[in-house]
């Protein structure tokens, strides 16, 4: 009787780590790819989301996902601007000013289709998951947008040229399943402090597991170059390869 108890036991515990191995985590990376067919094109939003009325003129807030179907991205679109994401495969790497969203590589880290962000407080850039679930991000790569770029380089009509003592930051946080903050992750898109000068023309891989489990991502940005308005620095930055770790 005591040997067929042993046995048993044996086989259970079998059974048990035969379970375990197969709830295995994977990783999960945004595909953008099916978004876009024709090269050097852009999607900046439209009027198919909530209509926000508004002193100037309404705002219509979109949500777009990739083929993954599990990032949610939002976008803020007018007659006039566009704020929070819009996705793209441009590669105009010389044209200075807004209206161009390419990334200062000239192309995406991976594939052809990759994120810019225009982030304000009014048009924030947020990042969340099919139906509300909070998993770990393994983190993201982040480069200047050519518009960005530029303008620290050389100068503009709102922004001065960086020079010494000079930053451009980006800080990444998140909310996890209670809709609690999470402690903010930094990486900076220009760096003139110490005796750099530091323009980031690469894409750069940014670790964000610290961040723990989160249901959604938030950005902020901040910079030497301030006014009476706020930031003086074009507050884009572009994204590509975000990746979350996934238990199935």
């Amino acid at each position: 009787m005591k040997k067929n108890l042993f046995y048993l036991v044996v086989l259970f515990s079998l059974l048990m780590v035969s379970c375990e191995k197969e709830d295995v985590t994977v990783t999960k990376v945004v595909d953008l790819e099916n978004k876009l067919t024709k090269a050097e094109t852009q999607w900046t939003g439209d009027k198919s989301g909530t209509e926000i009325p508004g002193d100037y003129g309404s705002v219509w807030k979109n949500q777009f996902s990739g083929s993954d179907n599990l990032f949610v991205f939002d976008n803020y679109f007018s007659d006039s601007y566009w704020g929070g994401f819009m996705y793209t495969n441009k590669s105009d790497v010389t044209t200075t000013g807004p209206a161009n969203n390419s990334a200062i590589t000239g192309k995406a880290h991976t594939g052809k289709v990759y994120l810019t962000a225009n982030h304000t407080v009014y048009n924030p850039a947020v990042i969340s998951f099919k139906g509300g679930a909070a998993y770990k991000v393994k983190g993201m790569y982040v480069t200047n947008s050519t518009y960005a770029y530029f303008s620290m380089k050389n100068g503009d009509q709102f922004a001065k040229k960086f020079g010494a003592g000079d930053w451009f930051k980006l800080a990444i946080k998140g909310k996890d399943a209670a809709g609690n903050d999470t402690q903010a992750l930094e990486v900076y898109l220009a760096d003139f402090r110490n005796g750099k000068s530091e323009l980031l023309n690469q894409w750069k891989w940014v670790d964000l597991m610290g961040l723990g489990a989160v249901k959604s991502i938030h950005f902020e940005l901040s910079s030497t170059d301030n006014g009476d308005w706020g930031m003086n620095t074009p507050s884009y930055f572009c994204l590509d390869d975000i990746t979350a770790m996934i238990s199935e």
